[in-house]
């Protein structure tokens, strides 16, 4: 996300994230803050609930293993 693809990202801009629990949760996490700074549109699929996710205004999409 850094560098090229986050100066692309407005408030037209959906970003589709796939968050699962797993080691690099935080940093998926942190980049979803970052797009929601510019005021890009999250659209998170997640493998288990996130209050962080759905207290950003994120669209949640839940899949279950």
């Amino acid at each position: 996300m850094k560098h090229g693809p986050i100066a692309l990202i407005d408030e037209n801009m959906p970003v589709f994230v796939i968050a699962p629990k797993n080691g690099q949760y935080d940093k998926v996490v942190s980049n979803i803050q970052e797009v929601k700074a510019r005021d890009g549109k999250i659209i998170a699929i997640l493998s288990t609930p996130s209050l962080e996710l759905y207290e950003n205004n994120s669209k949640v999409i839940m899949w279950a293993k």
